[in-house]
């Protein structure tokens, strides 16, 4: 499978509703171990990301992620939409130039957004984070696309993955992040990040 411009950009566009869609949850799950701004501040993010790719024309895909990190990054320029932005600009970089994409090139750009996010601030697995289900979905799409699964079957893995973390993060207290100063008091609460990556999965893994 080999995915255009145009594709990619429909994506993008779906994630991003993910997020809107998503506002008052990720609100919510932040009021836990936050300042429950998660959900306005993707919520801004993503509408500032669609209206960017309602109006380019860029066929460039690299440049579509660099481009559309500037815009969701200056309408989110929270921790969560800084690391978003880090995440797409980090593609960006990666693929500029390509107007379309391999699926074989997915689990190395999932990597790289993954890295991305954990080099930019600062946590690991078990820091209470988005870490805690993009790690293991990003590990699971790879495993299993490269033991023979297609691409679906691979999303479905990476989804049952990304939801088994969330679910660690409940009884974790974090380490990074704004919620390391709440403590004891966010234990018992999924992560909002970890739950917001795994929203994402989930949207396209649910392809029938």
């Amino acid at each position: 499978m080999v995915f255009s411009s145009f594709s990619v950009k429909n994506a993008i566009i779906k994630a991003a509703d993910v997020l809107i869609e998503s506002k008052a949850y990720l609100e919510e799950l932040d009021s836990y171990s936050g300042d429950g701004d998660l959900g306005i501040s993707m919520d801004k993010g993503a509408r500032s990301l669609k209206g960017f790719l309602d109006t380019s024309e860029d066929q460039d895909i690299g440049e579509i992620f660099i481009q559309g990190a500037l815009f969701f990054n200056k309408a989110a320029p929270s921790t969560m939409g800084t690391l978003i932005s880090s995440a797409m600009m980090a593609v960006g970089k990666q693929i500029k130039g390509q107007k379309q994409i391999d699926e074989k090139e997915i689990p190395k750009l999932l990597k790289t957004m993954t890295n991305a996010i954990a080099s930019r601030g600062g946590a690991k697995i078990g820091d209470k984070t988005i870490l805690d289900s993009m790690i293991p979905m990003s590990e699971a799409f790879e495993s299993t696309y490269e033991s023979g699964g297609d691409f679906i079957e691979s999303l479905r893995a990476a989804e049952r993955a990304a939801k088994s973390g969330v679910e660690t993060t409940k009884d974790l207290i974090a380490k990074a992040g704004r919620a390391r100063w709440i403590g004891e008091r966010a234990r018992g609460y999924f992560d909002s990040g970890a739950v917001l990556c795994w929203l994402i999965i989930k949207a396209f893994s649910d392809i029938q």
